[in-house]
């Protein structure tokens, strides 16, 4: 059975590590999401301004964009987002008195699928998702925050790599597994023992 990751918050929550801070300039990205939020038709009663930050060395490619209930504004997701980038899109509703709810899938270029979903109701608190799934759901790790409000919630998905080379121990003290420590300390600690087998 394949691995798979995956997690949930409402608006002004988080879920996740926490993320260097020096990838993007932050006067940088500040204007060009402003110029999203512009952008999105001031008709709509509920928007999201969706933000996606490739953290990895790997090219993510654009595999699927859906929406349950509304459709995307003036900017769609971009085709692929290239490492160490950012990718913006926008999404409103298109009926009366209905939200947005939809998701954008991409691919790294080693099998691994990241699948961003968010939600912005027209009655309820918004929601922001994540799943990492595919060839290596271990390696990547997801830092999902979700803003309020009705128009241009901001919803920003951080993709990155758990620090490599790849070790279980890294992965499983990073998942917050207690016996880790028990097992480094012991210098004679096996996989094995970690699972209780």
């Amino acid at each position: 059975m394949a691995e798979e990751k995956s997690g949930e918050t409402t608006s002004d929550k988080s879920t996740g590590s926490p993320v260097p801070g020096d990838f993007v300039n932050l006067e940088k990205q500040v204007k060009a999401i402003q110029s999203l939020i512009d952008d999105i038709d001031t008709a709509a009663e509920r928007s999201v301004v969706g933000e996606i930050d490739n953290l990895t060395d790997r090219k993510l490619t654009l595999i699927q964009a859906a929406h349950e209930f509304g459709g995307f504004s003036n900017r769609a997701p971009d085709f692929a987002i290239e490492p160490r980038k950012a990718g913006l899109f926008g999404s409103k509703n298109k009926n009366p008195l209905q939200g947005t709810v939809g998701r954008v899938e991409y691919r790294a270029e080693d099998g691994t699928e990241f699948v961003c979903g968010w939600s912005n109701p027209f009655i309820g608190s918004g929601t922001i998702r994540f799943v990492v799934r595919g060839a290596h759901p271990a390696r990547y790790d997801v830092f999902a925050t979700a803003g309020g409000g009705n128009k241009g919630a901001i919803r920003r998905w951080v993709i990155f790599p758990l620090n490599g080379p790849f070790s279980v121990l890294q992965f499983l003290r990073h998942r917050g597994v207690k016996r880790v420590l028990e097992l480094e300390g012991a210098k004679g600690g096996t996989l094995r023992q970690l699972m209780g087998l």
